[in-house]
């Protein structure tokens, strides 16, 4: 959705009333004047955003044909009805999301993750009217169509630290396993394609997992350099490769860094950066250059708050700061303490991060405590010396005062 569609939805025009004292007559027509004048705006909001989306159908067609993303049949896919996310006691599944589902499955002989849209996301509102379960359908299948379409690019479809998009289907994990369910029927006859991705490291998925002792008991007091060197060096090259493409992911997080098996590896795993729903793309990125017009919602929005940007903080427009690349490197910042801390999360970095952020002490906050941890650490003080180099040269709270590329982070902690 564009700026001014956005603007149109959040307006509420107030009415103009008289200075003189109204009588209880002229109060109650008021109320019904406005009453009448909110629920007519309130069509004409959904009405307008319906416009916006009415072809994000045919927009996933062009994008899966452009990129030459493989689309396979649903009787291909054996989805595993035992692995998934729902599944008490399987808390180094995949992660789902509050509007996507993820299970696992075999495809090829290959075993791979299925993501698919919840309809239960959409429909599970009290009081939804047809229209907007299809509306909030449609937006999701959107940050969908968005989401192919950056993953099936082939530049970084082939690199190293990006999730890889292996195929596309339709229909519903559900269905595949015979046993669709009757919920969600306003929205069954819509689009439904899943993603056919890459499976992450079965014992911890994310990078949030991969610090879960729960999960991966073989994670050492303190890690070695080594491990921690490259857990952060990867999550730079994969965002750097997205900025060189003036794409920024907007929601930089340790579930969004997924870790898979690596035997080319020295620590035998490999990071790599997933979860493209928020990303945005300035307007002359070259993977939109084909467009006839640009998708609604191509701008970047949304996060998580504990790993977000100052600038971020505020609710903004699509032209502010945070609609940039230099929140990616604030989030990086975060995530290369997160890892060098062992997975301490920057909530108990300071009793009010928000002001830690706003006051712009979190690069001196994020040193302090690197160098607590690391002094009972065998480390030597030039490894500690380039993490918190990294810490103090990104966790800025002005933009234009942190580093402007990643590229040579790699670099930096291997020499």
């Amino acid at each position: 959705m564009d700026s001014s569609s956005s603007s149109t939805f959040r307006e509420q025009t107030p009415l103009a009333y008289s200075e003189d004292e109204p009588s209880s007559h002229d109060q109650i027509g008021r109320k019904s004047v406005a009453v009448e004048k909110k629920s007519r705006q309130k069509q004409d909001s959904w009405s307008l955003m319906s416009m916006n989306y009415d072809s994000v159908e045919i927009s996933l067609v062009r994008v899966v044909g452009r990129n030459r993303i493989p689309v396979i049949p649903l009787t291909e896919i054996c989805v595993f009805p035992d692995l998934n996310i729902d599944n008490p006691g399987r808390a180094n599944s995949p992660r789902s999301g509050a509007s996507m589902q993820v299970y696992r499955g075999l495809w090829n002989g290959c075993k791979v993750a299925l993501k698919y849209m919840r309809i239960q996301a959409f429909t599970g509102e009290d009081r939804v009217t047809k229209e907007e379960a299809v509306l909030k359908y449609k937006k999701g299948l959107n940050n969908i169509v968005h989401e192919v379409d950056l993953m099936g690019y082939k530049p970084l479809r082939q690199h190293r630290n990006i999730t890889k998009l292996l195929a596309i289907s339709f229909g519903s994990a559900e269905q595949a396993l015979g046993r669709d369910s009757q919920q969600g029927k306003v929205i069954e006859a819509l689009v439904r394609p899943i993603l056919v991705v890459e499976l992450a490291h079965e014992s911890f998925a994310d990078l949030g997992l991969f610090f879960d002792l729960h999960n991966n008991k073989s994670l050492s007091d303190p890690m070695p350099f080594d491990l921690t060197a490259s857990l952060i060096a990867d999550i730079a090259d994969g965002v750097a490769v997205l900025h060189s493409f003036s794409i920024t992911h907007a929601d930089l997080k340790p579930e969004n860094v997924l870790i898979f098996p690596d035997p080319a590896s020295s620590t035998g795993i490999v990071a790599k950066i997933s979860d493209f729903g928020l990303s945005g793309c300035d307007i002359g990125d070259p993977i939109l250059i084909d467009r006839a017009e640009r998708m609604p919602g191509s701008e970047t929005r949304g996060g998580t708050l504990a790993w977000c940007a100052p600038e971020c903080l505020g609710s903004g427009t699509t032209d502010d700061p945070q609609h940039e690349s230099p929140r990616d490197i604030y989030s990086f910042g975060l995530l290369a303490t997160y890892i060098a801390l062992r997975g301490r999360h920057p909530n108990t970095y300071a009793k009010d991060l928000m002001h830690v952020k706003l006051s712009d002490l979190m690069a001196e906050t994020a040193t302090q405590l690197l160098a607590t941890y690391c002094s009972d650490q065998p480390l030597v003080d030039t490894q500690w010396s380039k993490v918190a180099e990294i810490a103090r040269t990104t966790l800025r709270m002005k933009p234009e005062d942190r580093i402007q590329t990643l590229n040579g982070i790699r670099r930096l902690l291997y020499n």
